[in-house]
């Protein structure tokens, strides 16, 4: 018998929404029994479009961790009377009282704060977070997490057996290698790719970077995203300090990202937390040899397909690129 099942797509715009996309394209491949909901806001009504007759977008204008969304989308789900919401992120009504399973992705908003976010404001939101976290936990079904990592912190920090809670690994696309050549002022150079949040680590990214050009005087650092609050405090911290050879992409468009990933030296990321880490995934599919922090899950994602560094010390940093770099072999 057909189901209907709502998924909470409210952040398919968003650097986390790559897994809400690749999600709603493959899912309506394999399933055309079961009818499908899908909730965007508003302004994301045209982001995906829904191939399957038996997939439709509707629109919901909730924003996380606010009033509304805990009172008016829980009636506004109540309302759909479905079989099962698959909330694609945490952030939910807690009283809602349908079946429901959740994606938890990471931790971060428990255990981080961003300066670019007032300051006030974000440990509100910290704090809600946290009751909201600990309820996903006592209310749903199922738990979806991409990393046994986030398994574990999960099942401690919410008090609930292991058993509830599922890994489903992500994985980067098969990749169509069409490409846009993007103009960089350099011949030679490692990159970044995402958000610039302080727990990516960037600052000191690019003081390694400077190191490195005391050996490699050509060497640039490439940091792709579109540009946020957070880019445009890197980018005048870097300022401020005389730093050369860095270049700060603003949005480009895929092809141009498949362009630089084939081009550059080395993909570096940094990060001090993540719940998966998606792009060095992405930047291997296209040969990049992979430099990476061996923080929270990264590890267990990249296995023994990157060289690691301890993203606290940057001379590390430093020596573990210089060996990507100088070292055809380990490349």
């Amino acid at each position: 018998m057909s189901k209907h099942i709502v998924i909470d797509a409210r952040i398919i715009n968003s650097s986390t929404g790559r897994y809400v996309e690749r999600l709603l394209t493959h899912l309506e491949k394999i399933d055309t029994e079961n009818k499908y909901t899908v909730l965007v806001p508003s302004k994301d009504l045209r982001y995906w479009r829904p191939r399957s007759n038996n997939f439709k977008v509707k629109a919901a204008n909730y924003k996380n961790y606010s009033f509304n969304e805990q009172v008016g989308f829980c009636v506004f789900l109540t309302k759909l009377r479905p079989d099962l919401v698959h909330f694609c992120m945490p952030q939910q009504p807690v009283l809602y009282m349908g079946k429901r399973v959740t994606t938890v992705h990471d931790l971060t908003l428990l255990n981080t704060y961003n300066s670019d976010k007032n300051w006030l404001i974000y440990h509100a939101k910290q704090f809600i977070g946290k009751y909201v976290f600990k309820a996903v936990g006592k209310f749903n079904k199922y738990i979806i997490t991409p990393t046994e990592f986030v398994r574990k912190g999960f099942a401690e920090f919410a008090n609930i057996p292991l058993s509830k809670i599922t890994v489903t690994y992500e994985a980067a696309d098969i990749i169509k290698r069409s490409t846009t050549p993007y103009e960089v002022p350099f011949t030679k150079f490692i990159m970044y790719v995402g958000a610039q949040s302080d727990y990516k680590n960037i600052k000191r990214l690019g003081d390694a970077h400077q190191k490195l050009l005391k050996k490699y005087p050509t060497l640039g650092l490439v940091l792709v995203g579109k540009k946020t609050e957070m880019h445009l405090r890197n980018e005048k911290y870097f300022s401020k300090r005389g730093y050369k050879n860095l270049h700060f992409t603003d949005f480009i468009a895929d092809e141009q990202l498949n362009w630089l990933f084939e081009k550059t030296d080395a993909y570096v990321f940094p990060s001090l937390s993540e719940g998966f880490g998606l792009p060095a995934l992405e930047a291997m599919s296209h040969g990049a040899p992979v430099a990476s922090s061996n923080a929270t899950c990264l590890p267990e994602v990249y296995g023994d397909a990157a060289l690691y560094f301890d993203p606290m010390a940057t001379d590390d940093m430093v020596d573990k690129i210089s060996r990507i770099l100088d070292d055809k072999d380990l490349r």
